[in-house]
C-alpha cells in the first residue's frame, strides 16, 4: 500500500471516529411532536387581540413547561422558545420563529397579548392570524442540517490526520519552520487574555454546539467542532477560546511553510510566521469565539498542499470545503483568495529545495477530489441559500437596501488594513518598497494575494456593524500581512543594502503593531458581562437543584440587544439548575407560588441594557430593580463596577460612571408548584 493510500484509510478511520465522537454523548435528534389542545391552548386563543381567529398550520410544537419570549423587531413579534425539564440535549428550541404584522395593525396590539398570554404560563401554540403569515425554523433538527454536521464531523477527523501527514512530508528546514512558528504564536496566544467579541452572540453559538439542535446561519463548522468540547467534556465555552488559541496558532505555522515555498525562500517564511504569530488583530481573533480562525487554518492548508512537488489534490479539497464549512457566505470570496495564492507560488527561485513547480498529472488526479469537493460545497450553497432566504423573510439584511451606495465611503474609512488603530500599517513599507525596488511584473503575484483580501471586506458589510467588521475583516488583513512578507523577501534581494532594509522594515512593522494595542485590548461592559457569569456561575450551587432568574430576551422591548444567557453552563447536565426570566421570578415571588429548588437572582450588566438612544438606556430593567431589593435577598456578591460602555451599535448602557452587580440568594415560601417557572430564557 502507497504512503497517501495509507493516510488516506487512516483519514477516513479518524473521520468516522470523529462523527462517533460528536454524536454518541446523547445526541438523539430531537423529535416532532404534535400540536397540543388543551387548557393553555385555550388561554393562549383568549389572548388573542379582538378579532382574531386561531386556526392549526400542524406544525411542531413543544411539550412541558416553556420558555418562551416575545420582542418587536422590525415591525413583527419574535418568539423564543425551548422546552425546560428534560435534558439539554433533548430540548426542542425554535429560534426566530416570527409572526409579521399586517402594516395597517399596531405591532403592540398583536405582541402585548401575546406576551402576556406567555408570561401566564402557556405550554403550547399553533395559531394563524388574520392578517399575519407565520414563518421562521420549527423546534426539530432538520434532515439537511443534521447531514452537514455529520460532514463537517467527518471533514474535521480527515483534515486533522492530511495536515499532521502535509506537514510531516515537508523538508526538514520547512518542518522546523512550522514548528518554531507555531510555537512562538501559541506562546504569544496563552498569554493574551482571551475575551469573547461578538457581545453576547457567542452564547447562542456555543448553545447550538453543546446541545446540536441546530445549525447558525454562518455554517456546520463550529457546531461540528465545538460540539466534541461543549457536552462531551466540558460546559465552559472558555475551552473554545483554548481550541481556537491552538487553531489559530497552527495556521500561523502553515502559513510561514506555504510563503516559504511559495518563494522558494526561508526567510521568507521566517518573516511571515513572525508578522502573524505576533500582530496584535490577530490575537485578539485567536482566542476569540471568531469562525475565520478555523477559514484561514483550512485555506493555508489548501494552498500548502497545492504548493507540493505532487500536489495533494484530496488534501487540498478536504481542507477547502472544511474552511468553507465554518462560513458558508465567504466561499466565493475563498475561491479568488485560493487562486491568487495558486498563482503566487509559481513565483520561486530556479533551483531551489523549498518550492518545486507541481507537475499538472492526470485527469483521474484530480478529477475525484474536484467531485467530491463540489459535492460538499453543493450542500452547504443549499444550506446558505436557505438561510439567506430566512434572513431576508424576516428583515435581517437592511443594509442590503443601501449597500452600494454607501459601499465608497465604507471602503475609504471602515476597511481595516488601513485602519491604523487596528492593523499594523506599518507592513504596507514593504508593498511601497517592492514596488519601488523590483523591476518587472515581480510583484504583481504578491499584490494580487493583497487584492484577493477586497471581497472579504465587501462581505463584511452586507450586514454587520463596526463591531462585527475586526472579526469579518480579519482574513483580508491576514493576507495583507502575508503579501507584505512575499514582497519583503522579493524586495531585500534587490535592495543594495538589505540589512537596513530589512530593520526598517521590522521597525515599521512593530512600531505600528504597538499603536493598535489600546484599540484591541479595550475592555468593553460584554467583557465584564462575561467575567460576572463565570463568577457567579462558580458561586452557584452544584448538587443542590436551583432556580437563576436574570435578564432575558423573555423581557422586551428587546430591539437589537443581545440578551443569551449560558444556560449550557447551567442547566444539567452541567448544573442542576433552571434559568428564568427576572419577571418571572418577580410574579412568582408576589403570588407565592415557587418552583422547588434555591432561589437565586443574577443582578448583571445586561440588567441596564436598553435600546441604543431610548431612555431605557442605562436605566435598570425594573424586575431587577424590584428583586435585588426584596425583603430577605441575601448578596453572596455585590459591588459596582466600570461602565465601560461598547461600540456605537450596542452602547445602550447610559452614561452612569458605575453600574450595581451581584448574585442573591432569594427567600423562599412554603406555597410551591411542582415545576419551574412559566418564561424561561432562550440560551
Amino acid at each position: 500500500m502507497s504512503p497517501r493510500a495509507r493516510v488516506g484509510g487512516l483519514a477516513v478511520v479518524a473521520g468516522l471516529l470523529s462523527v462517533a465522537w460528536l454524536w454518541l454523548p446523547n445526541r438523539a435528534p430531537a423529535e416532532r411532536l404534535p400540536s397540543l389542545r388543551d387548557a393553555p391552548f385555550a388561554a393562549w386563543v383568549a389572548a388573542l387581540p379582538a378579532g382574531g381567529a386561531a386556526s392549526s398550520r400542524g406544525a411542531p410544537l413543544v411539550l412541558g413547561p416553556v420558555e418562551a419570549g416575545v420582542r418587536i423587531q422590525a415591525g413583527a413579534c419574535r418568539f423564543e422558545v425551548l422546552a425546560a425539564e428534560r435534558a439539554p440535549s433533548d430540548a426542542l428550541r425554535s429560534r426566530n420563529f416570527a409572526i409579521t404584522a399586517d402594516p395597517t395593525r399596531r405591532v403592540d396590539a398583536v405582541c402585548d397579548p401575546v406576551r402576556r398570554a406567555l408570561v401566564a404560563g402557556l405550554q403550547a401554540w399553533d395559531v394563524a392570524l388574520p392578517g399575519i403569515r407565520a414563518g421562521g425554523e420549527v423546534p426539530a433538527r432538520s434532515a439537511l442540517d443534521a447531514a452537514l454536521v455529520t460532514l463537517a464531523a467527518f471533514l474535521d477527523g480527515v483534515v486533522a490526520v492530511c495536515g499532521v501527514a502535509l506537514v510531516f512530508g515537508l523538508g526538514a528546514p520547512l518542518r522546523t519552520l512550522f514548528v518554531v512558528v507555531a510555537a512562538l504564536a501559541f506562546a504569544a496566544r496563552a498569554a493574551w487574555p482571551h475575551a469573547l467579541t461578538a457581545v453576547g452572540f457567542g452564547y447562542e453559538w456555543f448553545a447550538d454546539a453543546a446541545f446540536l439542535h441546530s445549525v447558525p446561519r454562518y455554517g456546520p463548522g463550529a457546531p461540528a467542532l465545538w460540539g466534541k468540547l461543549l457536552g462531551p467534556l466540558t460546559h465552559d465555552h472558555g475551552a473554545v477560546l483554548w481550541l481556537h488559541a491552538a487553531l489559530g496558532s497552527i495556521a500561523c505555522g502553515i502559513w510561514a511553510a506555504f510563503v516559504a515555498t511559495a518563494r522558494g525562500s526561508l526567510r521568507a517564511g521566517w518573516l511571515a510566521g513572525g508578522a502573524l504569530a505576533l500582530t496584535p488583530l490577530f490575537l485578539r481573533e485567536h482566542t476569540s469565539e471568531s469562525m475565520h480562525t478555523a477559514v484561514v487554518l483550512g485555506l493555508g492548508l489548501a494552498a500548502l498542499a497545492l504548493a507540493q512537488p505532487r500536489p495533494a489534490r484530496g488534501v487540498a479539497a478536504a481542507a477547502f470545503v472544511w474552511a468553507v464549512g465554518w462560513r458558508v457566505d465567504v466561499g466565493p470570496a475563498a475561491v479568488l483568495t485560493l487562486s491568487a495564492l495558486h498563482w503566487a507560488r509559481r513565483e520561486h527561485r530556479p533551483g531551489s529545495e523549498a518550492a518545486l513547480p507541481g507537475r499538472p498529472g492526470s485527469p483521474a488526479r484530480w478529477l475525484l477530489p474536484a467531485l467530491a469537493a463540489g459535492a460538499g460545497l453543493v450542500a452547504l450553497a443549499v444550506f446558505a441559500q436557505g438561510r439567506l432566504a430566512a434572513d431576508l423573510h424576516q428583515g435581517n439584511l437592511p443594509q442590503l437596501q443601501s449597500y452600494l451606495s454607501g459601499l465608497g465611503s465604507r471602503l475609504a474609512g471602515e476597511a481595516l488594513p488601513w485602519r491604523a488603530d487596528w492593523f499594523p500599517v506599518g507592513v504596507w513599507l514593504a508593498v511601497l518598497l517592492a514596488i519601488a525596488q523590483v523591476p518587472g511584473r515581480a510583484p504583481w503575484r504578491w499584490l494580487a494575494v493583497a487584492a484577493s483580501g477586497l471581497p472579504w471586506l465587501l462581505l463584511s458589510w452586507l450586514d454587520f456593524n463596526e463591531t462585527s467588521l475586526p472579526r469579518l475583516q480579519a482574513p483580508a488583513a491576514w493576507l495583507a500581512v502575508v503579501a507584505a512578507a512575499g514582497l519583503a523577501d522579493l524586495a531585500l534581494e534587490n535592495v543594495s543594502r538589505p540589512r537596513v532594509a530589512a530593520t526598517v522594515l521590522v521597525f515599521g512593522f512593530a512600531s505600528s503593531a504597538v499603536l493598535t494595542l489600546p484599540q484591541v485590548l479595550r475592555r468593553t461592559n460584554s467583557h465584564l458581562e462575561d467575567d460576572l457569569l463565570r463568577e457567579a456561575i462558580a458561586a452557584l450551587p452544584n448538587e443542590r437543584p436551583f432556580v437563576l432568574a436574570t435578564r432575558t430576551y423573555a423581557e422586551g422591548p428587546a430591539i437589537g440587544l443581545h440578551l443569551h444567557q449560558p444556560t449550557y453552563a447551567l442547566q444539567p447536565p452541567a448544573l442542576p439548575g433552571t434559568v428564568v426570566t427576572a419577571t418571572a421570578m418577580l410574579e412568582a415571588l408576589r403570588a407565592g407560588t415557587l418552583p422547588h429548588g434555591e432561589l437565586w437572582f443574577l443582578r448583571s450588566l445586561r440588567c441596564y441594557l436598553g435600546p441604543v438612544g431610548s431612555p431605557a438606556a442605562g436605566r435598570e430593567h425594573p424586575a431587577c430593580a424590584a428583586l435585588a431589593a426584596w425583603p430577605g435577598a441575601v448578596a453572596a456578591f455585590e459591588r459596582d463596577v466600570p461602565n465601560r460602555g461598547e461600540s456605537p451599535t450596542f452602547d445602550g448602557y447610559g452614561k452612569a460612571r458605575t453600574l450595581r452587580v451581584g448574585l442573591y440568594r432569594l427567600p423562599e415560601t412554603l406555597n410551591r408548584t411542582g415545576s419551574a417557572a412559566a418564561v424561561l430564557a432562550p440560551p
